[in-house]
């Protein structure tokens, strides 16, 4: 179908102001999404704090006594109408020890013996089959406790230093801990979250410490005494969970069931009474029975201790007349030893001096012996040092190596020197050469001069006499004339001659020079490069020669390092051999020694077991003395006593008694959810969101309108002649407004989808993260619920408020003439014209 008129102006002004239309569209994006996303926020945290309530069975009706619970009362409460499960629970507030602090700390009981566990939501879940199972947790780390002295602790508030595997000391509580804990120390075993614990920031009010319960955690029924009484019933009510917890419906059905709890409180109460009397009834009669047992006992045993302190009296007496006698055998005693010990002291001396002479010899021995040693490693050190340097010179890994590679260096010089003193013999004898054919033919041509013949080299003299000659015998000249210059031409040929075969000899000199490795001019600076050669290879010589001798010189050394350490060697074994017959003879003088003492020590033993024996007869005497007088005034007090005892445990017999029969029916209390902190603290905080969506979306429409109307207001600024030409050709207002009402609508429509479906996913999320700081409800998975009348509330709020602005703009335009709406708007003077020639800062930059 082809797009018509209307609809082709209306894309081409999307087209040619899209940053008006983005705007726009952003604007009630932003106003959309947080009005709908903050709706949604409160719901979300309720619905998900429903959902953990539910999924962990948690109570919907809490019963607490001043006189506790038992399992018949735990039946009483499930029997009312209208509760579906019921548990009874044991907990008890104490002071703890919690690593480096002492905090008020909430022990409840957790049954896990029959509870499955499993996976849930990534954490590990109480499961059982038995629904009434109340109060189920989430174990984050670690396991169950299993035993008396193993407990959980809460893992969302973490106790500093605390952790799996260290240990949590109870010290007191709000009653005698005997009563109710068979452990006072806990070995934490796990990590637990509590759907009873929402809110961390408090987990309930105590007496104890600073009256906040600093942490809580869970043992084993193991851990509580036996028979210990319920302190709390905890019921769930017939389809509560139908309902959002905190919601009118839930509220409804959970009251009505409390009434009924209410109106029972009085028969239940007197229930509890005649529960808690017959069981107090009944231990008293056991404890009188007992009382009645211990009082005759008691008789016996006074009568039995008046005998014995009759039997003691004898046995006193005749303890004294044994310690007499035992006093004269001591004395004896004490005179032979003394003689004895005399007699062993002085052999064992005479033997002892001996010793000690025949090893002042050793020592003295081992010092010149040790002296030696030393002299032998110093110069077993300069040894080293020495054969360390010559092979690190020489480049050797041992002595006989040195020596070959030194030899080797040293023929190598010799040979060395002689080719070059050969090689400068053969140079002298060219430049002797030279230095004669130089003479010849400065001679030569000196004699030319002095027959007017005038040449610079002998060259030139050749080719002057071959031109002179040639020109005489043209010219006809006699041969005796031409003779001289003939025998000129002769002499400067043998010149030449000389002259080549010295440049050929030079030549084949330093050819042979460079095959040797130098590189020469000429003979002169030949024969200086081989005179440094030459006195290279005898300082070679001479450093090699010097080697050899240092490598004689430490094979000498070795062997009398050798023949030294023999000696020692022998030395050390005569003193080794001397130190062995010492050593034996010390071993048996000690031997005879320890013979001695120890017989001297059994015979002092016997004496001193017989003074000791003397002393403790005679301790045990006087200790029997006072005992007996000790006993007899304790028989007497003791006999006192338990005559008072018996009289004050017949009185408490009899206010127990009385006690009894003075019981009073205990208050019980039953409590919702409402009544539980975290759970309230969290419905209030949902609570709180609400009312902020309630209020702060609307500062976005009317930020949206505020857009919408400006952005508007200048579109149609920009298009007056085209709204004057309309206007003029007589279209009504709505017919011109109805363009840009759907600009504006289709602009509003697509953002406020785009915020809705953006926003009510990302504010609960962000929300719910926010507030999972201070509680342990579980964020919610994506994606989120969508509140679908919120929805529709939020986008018709959005596209009304646009639509709205954009029909005031068109309106208050065409108010105008069409020819006031077709002619140029005057500029605007003043600061607005300097503003509008301002070039915007964005425009100026590039990047």
């Amino acid at each position: 179908m082809p797009m018509s008129a209307f609809s082709k102006t209306i894309l081409r002004s999307i087209r040619g102001s899209l940053g008006r239309f983005l705007a726009i569209m952003g604007i009630v994006a932003l106003g959309c999404g947080f009005y709908a996303g903050l709706q949604m926020c409160g719901p979300d945290m309720r619905s998900a704090a429903d959902e953990l309530y539910d999924g962990t069975n948690l109570y919907d009706l809490r019963i607490v006594s001043t006189l506790g619970f038992t399992a018949s009362d735990v039946e009483r409460v499930g029997a009312v109408e209208g509760i579906e499960h019921v548990m009874g629970a044991i907990s008890c507030d104490v002071m703890a020890s919690m690593g480096s602090e002492q905090m008020a700390v909430r022990i409840g009981s957790l049954d896990v013996d029959t509870a499955e566990q499993s996976e849930e939501k990534g954490a590990s879940a109480i499961l059982s089959a038995d629904g009434s199972y109340l109060n189920r947790v989430f174990l984050r780390e670690g396991r169950w406790p299993r035993k008396a002295g193993e407990c959980v602790i809460e893992a969302d508030k973490p106790v500093a230093d605390v952790g799996v595997g260290d240990v949590v000391e109870v010290l007191y509580g709000t009653t005698d801990l005997d009563d109710v804990l068979r452990k006072t120390k806990f070995t934490v075993v796990g990590a637990v979250s509590s759907s009873n614990y929402p809110y961390t920031g408090s987990f309930g009010s105590t007496t104890l410490g600073s009256g906040m319960i600093g942490a809580y955690l869970y043992v084993a029924p193991a851990a509580f005494v036996e028979d210990a009484p319920f302190t709390e019933i905890y019921a769930s009510v017939v389809g509560a969970n139908e309902f959002e917890s905190g919601s009118d419906e839930y509220e409804d059905v959970v009251d009505a069931v409390r009434d009924r709890l209410e109106a029972l409180e009085d028969e239940l109460a007197q229930a509890r009474l005649d529960d808690v009397r017959a069981d107090a009834q009944e231990e008293l009669d056991e404890k009188r029975a007992d009382y009645e047992r211990e009082r005759d006992d008691a008789l016996r045993e006074l009568e039995d201790g008046q005998q014995k302190l009759d039997d003691a009296s004898q046995e006193l007496k005749d303890a004294q007349t044994k310690l007499d006698d035992g006093q004269r055998e001591y004395d004896d005693g004490v005179d032979t030893l003394a003689d004895s010990r005399s007699d062993a002291y002085a052999q064992l001396d005479d033997a002892q001096a001996t010793i000690d002479g025949s090893r002042a010899q050793l020592e003295e021995k081992s010092a010149e012996l040790e002296a030696a040693r030393v002299e032998l490693e110093e110069g077993a050190r300069s040894y080293d040092e020495g054969l360390r340097q010559l092979l690190a010179q020489v480049g050797a890994t041992s002595l006989g190596d040195a020596r070959v590679k030194l030899e080797a260096a040293k023929r190598q010089a010799e040979e060395g020197a002689a080719q070059a003193n050969e090689a400068i013999d053969g140079i002298d004898q060219l430049i002797a050469q030279r230095d004669q054919l130089e003479a010849g033919e400065q001679q030569f041509l000196q004699g030319l001069a002095s027959v007017g013949l005038s040449a610079s080299s002998v060259e030139e003299a050749r080719a002057i006499l071959q031109a002179s000659i040639a020109q005489m015998e043209a010219m006809g000249v006699p041969e005796e004339q031409i003779a001289p210059l003939r025998e000129a031409l002769t002499s400067a040929n043998e010149l030449q001659a000389g002259k080549e075969q010295l440049d050929a000899g030079r030549s084949q000199m330093l050819a042979g020079l460079a095959e040797q490795g130098i590189w020469a001019t000429d003979e002169d600076d030949a024969r200086a490069q081989l005179s440094a050669r030459r006195d290279e290879a005898l300082v070679g010589q001479l450093q090699a020669q010097e080697g050899l001798d240092g490598v004689a010189q430490l094979e000498s050394s070795s062997t009398e390092l050798e023949s030294g350490w023999a000696q020692v060697e022998d030395g050390q074994g005569q003193i080794n051999e001397g130190w062995e017959q010492l050593s034996s003879g010390q071993t048996e003088l000690n031997g005879r020694r320890e013979d001695a003492e120890r017989e001297l020590a059994d015979g002092q033993r016997k004496l001193d077991d017989a003074v000791v024996e003397l002393e403790s007869g005679r301790a045990d005497l006087a200790s029997g003395t006072e005992e007996y007088e000790s006993s007899l005034a304790d028989y007497t007090k003791a006999r006192d006593e338990a005559l008072e005892e018996l009289a004050d445990a017949e009185r408490k017999l009899d206010d127990a008694q009385a006690d009894i029969d003075e019981l009073e029916a205990p208050d019980l209390y039953v409590l919702n959810r409402s009544q539980n902190e975290g759970a309230t603290t969290y419905d209030a905080d949902s609570r709180r969101m609400d009312s902020i969506a309630d209020v702060f979306p609307f500062i976005f429409f009317l930020v949206a309108a505020l857009v919408a109307l400006t952005t508007m207001t200048r579109m149609v600024e920009d298009e007056r002649i085209e709204l004057g030409t309309y206007k003029a050709l007589g279209y009504s207002t709505a017919r011109i407004a109805s363009k840009y009402l759907a600009y504006a609508g289709i602009a509003s429509v697509v953002g406020a989808v785009i915020g809705i479906l953006a926003l009510s996913q990302v504010l609960p999320f962000i929300v719910t993260t926010a507030y999972s700081i201070i509680y342990t409800v579980p964020l919610r998975a994506f994606p989120l619920p969508i509140n679908l009348p919120i929805s529709l509330v939020s986008g018709g709020l959005g596209v009304s408020v646009t639509l709205l602005a954009t029909w005031a703009a068109v309106v208050s335009s065409l108010r105008e003439t069409p020819a006031n709406l077709m002619l140029p708007r005057a500029p605007v003077a003043g600061k607005r014209i300097l503003l509008a020639r301002v070039k915007p800062l964005w425009r100026r930059l590039s990047f």
